[in-house]
Order: structure tokens, then C-alpha cells, then sequence
């Protein structure tokens, strides 16, 4: 039997060698696209366990199972009155309520910027200690405070030009409306995330433009260590 495949091969060189080359290329392309996977996730975790270094827990609604990635499926959300009971919570020191959606900036040229995906989150700046629980950072201006009013990603600041001032339109659900632009922010210390955008808003605002009034999709917690310890 060995003698009769060795055989074949030898009567057929060229279609040995070239079945030979896309196996190793085969196999060179998969280990490849594994390593960059691995990379690329670990790179990714890496991020965002820094980005989160002060969230000591996450409190979410309760599901029957995890939606995929590719599920059209929204989480359910919480009730924001929940965030009172999180704040009163033993060993709480600082609790704050988030919202996460998508929203599109518009660029100067009226089309979205990036190929997606594309985080439109709404940030509760206004209680004390809440920079500690988000995963933005200020490089420029302030946080939004209101409607009306929008933080962008360091990346598509600098790709479109925007400075602090301008007017920015990014559309939520429903057409693009315009924001004035208030702060620019980084991820972490990431200016960009390739070919991910994210927006900025004001939680309260955030809550009317993504139609999750009285809602929460999260509450993030850092905890009061003194008082865990004495306890």
C-alpha cells in the first residue's frame, strides 16, 4: 500500500508539491490567526481590567442566559431607584448608575465615523468619586452635564478635527441631532480604539436619547474597604 501511494506521488510531482505547500500554508494561516486572537483578546482583557481598576462590583439585572454576540437581543435593565438601595448597601462608598447603547458620531464629511462598534454610554459625573468607576478618561474639557451636550473619543477628535466648542452631530436612535462638544476622552489611556467610537452623555440625557427613562442597564461599585474591614 505504501508503495503504491509513494508511486502515485512520484507520477505526479507537481500536484505533490503544490498539495504539500497548502497544507503548510494552511497551517502557518491558522496558527497565525489563533496567535493574533490570543493577542488581541488578551491585549483586550488587559485594557479593560486596567480600565476598571476601581469597580470593585457590577450589579445588573438578572438573565435566564448570556445573549451572544451576534444576538439582536437587548439585556433587560434595572430600575434606577435600585441605585438607592446599592448606595445604602453595607461597605458601599461610591455606587453610580450607567447606561450602554450605540450611538453614531457623524463626521464632517455626514457619514459615521469608524466602522463600528459604535458605544454611546451615559456617565453620571455629578456624584462624587464617580470618575473612579468609569473606564473614560478626560483629556480635554469637562463631562457632559446635560442635554444637549456630548464627550467623544480622543481618536475621532483627532481624525475630524473637533475641539472643544464645536458642534457635533451623533445619532442615538432616530435621525443624527447635534451635541455641542463639551470634553474629549480617552480609553483609559487608549486615544483610539481602531475603528470604535464611543459618546459621552449626561446619564439623565443618556436615559432619554436611548428611551430607558427610570432605567438603568448597570450600577458600578467601589467598595468602602475601612468600612468592611471594622465590619
Amino acid at each position: 500500500m505504501i508503495r503504491v501511494t509513494l508511486k502515485g506521488l512520484a507520477a505526479r510531482p507537481v500536484r505533490t508539491l503544490l498539495s504539500a505547500l497548502a497544507i503548510v500554508v494552511g497551517v502557518a494561516f491558522v496558527c497565525a490567526a489563533l496567535t493574533l486572537t490570543g493577542a488581541m483578546r488578551g491585549a483586550a482583557d488587559s485594557l479593560s481590567s486596567a480600565a476598571y481598576d476601581g469597580t470593585d462590583a457590577v450589579v445588573t439585572a438578572k438573565t435566564a442566559f448570556e445573549p451572544g454576540m451576534d444576538s439582536f437581543a437587548e439585556p433587560p435593565t434595572i430600575a434606577a431607584a435600585t441605585l438607592d438601595q446599592v448606595r445604602g448597601a453595607p461597605g458601599v462608598d461610591v455606587a453610580v448608575g450607567e447606561i450602554t447603547d450605540t450611538a453614531r458620531i457623524v463626521g464632517r464629511d455626514g457619514k459615521p465615523v469608524g466602522d463600528g462598534p459604535y458605544f454611546g454610554t451615559g456617565f453620571d459625573a455629578r456624584t462624587p468619586g464617580a470618575e473612579r468607576l468609569t473606564p473614560f478618561r478626560l483629556a480635554d474639557g469637562r463631562w457632559a452635564g446635560g442635554a444637549g451636550e456630548v464627550v467623544i473619543d480622543q481618536g475621532t477628535a483627532d481624525k475630524e478635527g473637533y475641539a472643544i466648542g464645536d458642534r457635533v452631530r451623533v445619532a442615538t436612535r432616530g435621525e443624527a441631532r447635534e451635541f455641542e462638544l463639551v470634553g474629549i476622552a480617552t480609553f483609559a489611556d487608549v486615544k483610539s480604539l481602531g475603528t470604535a467610537t464611543f459618546a459621552v452623555f449626561d446619564l439623565d440625557a443618556a436615559q432619554t436619547l436611548f428611551d430607558k427613562a427610570g432605567r438603568l442597564d448597570r450600577i458600578l461599585v467601589a467598595g468602602d474597604l475601612e468600612a468592611v474591614s471594622a465590619g
